[in-house]
């Protein structure tokens, strides 16, 4: 039910007396809520009667507290009963009659709750005299009906409330939108105070960042170019250094209960004519880093409190990102500059305990590497090579017999390797044999009948059958392959081989001696200077990792060979000590120490050799 001029009627109120009428039109009409609860608060005075003092008590925005937003009458103090009533109301979440005892003239207390959307918004209290029943009855039932225009009051000063806050939004992100899709930071801020002359009203409006002692004015709207010694730019540098030298908002003409310094606020309205004047610090993460500042020179348009919400509001959302642009517009020599005097202070100030160690540790490690040193050592694949390899091959060209090696195993010197098939040359051999026989034959026959010509010709036939036989001889015996020396069969397996053609000077094994290797070493080519002839160092093979072998450089091959995608020099060194468990083809990793050297030097000895060529490339 919402209350009207119709709702309650007396039998003696023929018409609205003029004073009901002006309240009923501020209620309906006025857009302040306090003036239009002040209204219902006469207005519902009027008719109950008798009414001596009245009060709406709301939450304040953004608390938790009540406090009072109408008294009726006006300036009258409330009476202690009133409050408590209300109090109690509050406390209680319902309405309350509450007749005094001891008083002539009869008064009560009566307070009724307002709730919105189900929560506790505040109360209605009244304070009435000659408080009869029937008063009471009427005066309770009028203070209900009030309680819907509370209601109505407190929506309305939401929407009203919703929509300024969207309005302000709205402005906020069309401001933000236009000054983000500019890409430098003269241009971001020649767009931002661009848009809020021309939104705002305004005949100027200056955008500065703090310096080192001042504020530099950067950008001033409708002015594409201007000189710092300007006395306008002046000026207003100085008005955004008093706004920044008191921390706060300065409103030129300032409210006289406003314990601000307007000086050179003052200064700049009387020089330029401005008759209003806002001065809005920029506050970004921990700092105020500027000043925006805004000039209107019509005399009737001051800025309004809903005006400087926002521009407060769209100023605080729009400074990020002019100092996000203004940092990144910088050299890069001032930007590394700023770094570094951002990380010496974090180091030196309060806080950051983590820097400090971290800075702590780097100095310690410095501290070490300074002084550290150790042994230079250049790191390659090494390969185990027996010192002498002798090649066990073919003879002549005939077909493998009788195998009774194979790689791996140890042989002693004469052992029988491999046997070639001799069937021909045994065949071979009693030919000739029959041949020297028959020969003989003629030769006695021709002795006795004294034919010298006769004896001649099987003479020689005769000495060529034995020469034949002795060639024979010979390969018979080579057929027959031996061991040159106790050693290990590294290479050759004729087992699967037996009946197989093989032709001269083919190799069937490699035979390496046990007591007598050599190491292979391919050094890479950045590190072979540093090899010497007589170096020491040591052997790890894969197959012993845990035995290190000493060896000693002997030999620097000249020569360079493709190794893993780059170039190695082969190094051959000696090996010391007990030899026993090792076995040619082994492979492993060879140190060969150098020199003592820092330590620092040694682990980015391969960057700086890097560096060099790089640098040599490009400047030659």
């Amino acid at each position: 039910m919402t209350l009207g001029p119709q709702t309650h009627q007396t039998a003696d109120e023929g018409n609205l007396s003029y004073l009901e009428q002006t309240l009923w039109k501020a209620l309906s009409s006025e857009t302040d809520s306090k003036s239009r609860l002040f209204a219902m608060l006469a207005l519902m005075a009027e008719r109950i009667g008798q009414v001596t003092a009245a009060v709406v008590v709301l939450k304040e925005a953004g608390q938790n507290e009540f406090a009072p937003v109408a008294v009726w009458p006006q300036g009258i103090a409330l009476p202690e009963e009133l409050t408590s009533a209300a109090q109690k109301s509050l406390d209680g979440n319902q309405g309350l009659v509450l007749p005094r005892s001891g008083t002539p003239e009869r008064f009560a207390e009566l307070s009724c709750p307002v709730t919105l959307n189900g929560t506790l918004a505040g109360v209605i209290a009244i304070t009435v005299s000659e408080a009869d029943s029937e008063r009471l009855k009427r005066a309770f039932r009028e203070v209900q009906w009030a309680v819907p225009w509370v209601r109505e009051a407190l929506l309305q000063a939401e929407l009203s409330l919703s929509r300024e806050q969207n309005t302000r939004t709205n402005t906020a992100l069309k401001l933000f939108a236009a000054t983000l899709s500019e890409r430098r930071f003269r241009a971001a801020c020649l767009s931002f105070v661009s848009d809020l002359a021309a939104r705002f009203d305004c005949e100027r409006v200056s955008l500065g960042f703090s310096g080192r002692r001042h504020v530099k004015v950067t950008v001033i709207s409708k002015t594409a170019r201007f000189s710092k010694e300007m006395n306008l730019v002046r000026m207003i540098g100085s008005a955004m250094d008093e706004a920044l030298d008191q921390r706060a908002m300065i409103v030129y003409p300032a409210d006289p209960d406003d314990a601000v310094a307007t000086r050179a606020h003052q200064e700049l309205a009387s020089a330029h004519k401005a008759r209003s004047i806002l001065t809005l610090p920029l506050f970004v993460a921990d700092r105020f880093i500027g000043a925006l500042t805004l000039e209107r020179s019509t005399e009737d348009r001051p800025f309004t409190k809903s005006e400087i919400e926002t521009l407060d509001y769209v100023s605080t959302c729009v400074a990020p990102i002019l100092q996000e642009k203004r940092e990144n517009d910088r050299l890069i020599i001032v930007k590394l500059w700023e770094s570094l005097t951002n990380l010496a202070r974090s180091i030196v100030g309060p806080r950051y305990f983590g820097r400090k160690l971290g800075l702590l540790a780097a100095l310690l490690v410095v501290v070490f590497l300074s002084f550290a040193r150790t042994e230079y050592r250049v790191t390659a694949d090494a390969r185990l090579e027996g010192t002498i390899q002798r090649v066990v091959a073919a003879p002549f060209d005939g077909f493998i017999g009788k195998v009774e090696v194979r790689p791996g195993d140890t042989v002693e010197a004469g052992e029988l390797l491999v046997a070639l098939d001799d069937r021909d040359l045994v065949l071979e051999r009693l030919k000739w044999a029959t041949e020297r026989d028959r020969q003989k034959q003629l030769y006695d026959k021709a002795l006795s009948d004294r034919d010298r010509t006769e004896i001649k010709i099987a003479r020689t036939k005769i000495d060529q059958a034995n020469a034949q036989i002795k060639l024979v001889d010979e390969q018979l015996l080579r057929a027959r392959l031996k061991a040159p020396f106790a050693g290990l069969v590294i290479s050759g397996d004729q087992s699967q081989k037996i009946g197989a053609a093989v032709k001269k000077g083919e190799t069937l094994m490699e035979i390496a001696p046990l007591d007598s290797y050599r190491v292979i070493l391919g050094v890479k080519e950045t590190q072979i200077d540093d090899v010497a002839v007589g170096q020491t160092g040591n052997l790890v093979v894969s197959s012993l990792p845990d035995t290190t072998f000493p060896m000693t450089v002997r030999k620097i091959t000249p020569v360079a060979q493709p190794v893993d995608g780059g170039m190695a020099f082969m190094v051959e060194a000696a090996l010391e000590g007990n030899q026993d468990r090792l076995r040619p083809g082994m492979e492993g990793v060879g140190k060969i120490d150098v020199e003592e050297r820092p330590l620092v030097w040694v682990w980015i000895r391969p960057v700086l050799d890097w560096g060099r060529l790089a640098i040599w490339r490009w400047i030659n």
